[in-house]
């Protein structure tokens, strides 16, 4: 049996983010939002088929199908916690924590990066 499946997916995020000490070199913050997920699948499935050694011809005995396609939303709250140091007047590292929320931490995302404010 031979079938063939296609996931996609789509993202919004929303949050509202709150920066500790105004004009310091270093800037602790926190956020917390809702980050919906859009999964869409669908899957074919060839059909079957067996040979029947007495008429000599192939018989299909499971037709070909396509389950789907099948959209779920997922609707995770995040909380977010991490800085931003400046190491010039203008020149930043970053970086950050954020754990979404389903049943238990469904995920943990670590960033860190570079920057320059203009």
């Amino acid at each position: 049996m031979s079938s063939e499946a296609r996931f996609s997916t789509k993202r919004l995020a929303v949050s509202q983010q709150y920066q500790f000490l105004r004009n310091a070199w270093f800037h602790p913050h926190i956020a917390g939002g809702v980050d919906l997920t859009w999964e869409r699948s669908t899957r074919e499935i060839q059909p079957v088929t067996v040979f029947n050694d007495q008429t000599r011809q192939p018989r299909v005995i499971l037709p070909e199908r396509t389950i789907g396609p099948e959209t779920h939303l997922i609707v995770r709250p995040f909380v977010t916690t991490g800085f931003k140091a400046y190491m010039t007047p203008r020149a930043f590292f970053r970086g950050d924590m954020r754990l979404a929320i389903r049943s238990g931490v469904d995920e943990v995302l670590f960033r860190a990066g570079f920057g320059v404010d203009f």
